[in-house]
């Protein structure tokens, strides 16, 4: 129930930002479309969600995801960081052995891009930048986002993300 209200006033947040801040100044035809385009602010969508270990072989870990969208409420990038921490360090050494190769073919590809960095014997963080105007066959990228972006276009249904698989709270900036 509660993630069902905070939804809505999400969506409300949103919808009053795209419509409700427009300028009221009459265009002098000094500008052209693109550059009309380009002046107008992202809205910018981060969400924050924390996890216990059930068991000693998962991690203690804090995800934020950050889309990006233009004002035509198109997804143009995500950004998905991740901090995990272990209960030893054998553990933690296999897990960031596996997300070094996940980063490393991600730096190979366009518009993919992938970080990761110890934050001690037991915990690293990494990231993942998907930079959507820039990749060419978003099927092939099988990030889990198939039910929710609409890849011909970009559209990506935020609401129905957050209600099926996103356990933790969302600021629009």
């Amino acid at each position: 129930m509660y993630k069902k209200i905070l939804l809505v006033v999400l969506c409300g947040v949103l919808l009053f930002g795209v419509t409700g801040c427009g300028s009221d100044k009459e265009n002098t035809g000094t500008n052209n479309d693109t550059e009309k385009e380009e002046s107008k602010q992202d809205i910018v969508m981060t969400c924050t969600a924390s996890s216990k270990p059930e068991n000693e072989y998962e991690a203690t870990s804090t995800t934020t995801e950050v889309y990006t969208y233009d004002n035509n409420m198109i997804l143009k990038k995500i950004k998905v960081t991740c901090e995990e921490e272990y209960s030893n360090e054998e553990r933690a050494d296999s897990q960031k052995s596996i997300h070094e190769d996940a980063v490393n073919r991600a730096n190979e590809m366009e518009g993919l891009s992938g970080t990761i960095e110890s934050k001690s014997n037991t915990s690293f963080v990494y990231s993942f930048t998907y930079d959507l105007e820039k990749i060419s066959n978003l099927d092939e990228l099988n990030i889990g986002l198939s039910e929710y972006l609409d890849y011909s276009t970009h559209k990506f249904d935020a609401e129905k993300y957050n209600t099926e698989h996103f356990d933790g709270s969302c600021v629009i900036e």
